[in-house]
């Protein structure tokens, strides 16, 4: 699948603007140049710190430099360390500023606390399920914004990536709130792959329903702790890295990538009678907007 039509870097808990998060990027970098990525994908938790004029520079334009001057967009989730003294408000505003999309250029990419990104094959929902110093998701916003989406008929891949996670053998374990909320809506309205972040390793479950669900947060610091979960474990990774998504109109394919660049773990996902987004007419915005909200839909040209 060397040739896949998009190819994302998928990364999370990364905005120290360590050591580790310097490491992710050049690996990131190096992979990039092997494969370009249409864009990059964070699962969370961007900024740990208290907001700063130079701390964008030393969180993410930094260690991503290589891969922002490439000109690759990074769409970020909402973290609870995000939600902390509404840093969020700060993020969307320096995304307004930095306005990578509609100048055709890499950077931080944040249109809204929920949103859709919309590329080719793939239709990835963004949602925000986090609060302010809270292990407890805040899902009403998020949860009818999903359903409004999930609800339109497409055959693409879909793709949902939020901040806390469903299923986890890792320091919190498996979150009973987030699965007593989403599963019953995604048992519903089936996706394809589901990214989370919060939880400090990164591992892949065994298909619950059909769907792969894949924690993603060992940006810039590692937890080792072990947990018993409800769902298989298929593999985990205590190493800082990244997850690579390749999907076409019929196949995806799923790389974890350690901090040497190597392919760790991967597996291919069949999907029959996938049609271009481009070809699907899309619900009306304001449709969607009644329904969740503001619904902001980010095309990656």
């Amino acid at each position: 699948m060397q040739n896949a039509l998009t190819h994302i870097a998928i990364y999370g808990d990364a905005g120290r603007g360590n050591s580790e998060q310097f490491a992710l990027g050049r690996i990131m970098a190096r992979r990039h140049a092997l494969n370009p990525f249409r864009f990059a994908l964070s699962t969370g938790d961007n900024q740990y710190d208290p907001t700063t004029p130079e701390l964008m520079q030393r969180i993410f334009e930094e260690p991503f430099a290589e891969l922002i001057q490439a000109g690759v967009p990074f769409f970020q989730t909402p973290g609870n360390h995000d939600m902390d003294e509404d840093r969020i408000s700060e993020q969307l505003q320096y995304s307004q500023r930095v306005n990578a999309l509609a100048r055709g250029q890499g950077g931080w990419v944040l249109p809204a606390a929920n949103y859709v990104i919309r590329d080719r094959f793939v239709k990835i929902i963004v949602l925000n399920v986090t609060a302010a110093g809270s292990e407890f998701p805040q899902p009403a916003e998020a949860l009818q914004f999903l359903e409004a989406e999930l609800a339109e008929e497409t055959s693409d891949w879909k793709v949902v990536c939020f901040h806390y996670h469903l299923w986890s053998t890792g320091l919190r374990g498996d979150h009973e709130e987030m699965k007593a909320v989403f599963l019953p809506l995604l048992e519903r309205y089936p996706v394809d792959f589901i990214f989370a972040g919060h939880e400090h390793h990164a591992e892949i479950f065994a298909p619950w329903k059909g769907m792969q669900f894949a924690i993603v947060g060992h940006g810039s610091e590692i937890r080792e702790h072990v947990m018993p979960s409800d769902q298989e474990c298929l593999f985990r990774t205590n190493d800082i890295g990244f997850v690579e998504l390749s999907l076409d109109a019929s196949e995806a394919k799923l790389v974890f990538v350690d901090r040497h660049g190597q392919e760790i773990w991967k597996n291919k996902t069949s999907k029959a009678q996938a049609i271009p987004l481009a070809s699907i007419a899309p619900a009306a915005p304001a449709a969607r907007a009644a329904a969740a909200g503001t619904t902001t839909v980010a095309r990656v040209s």
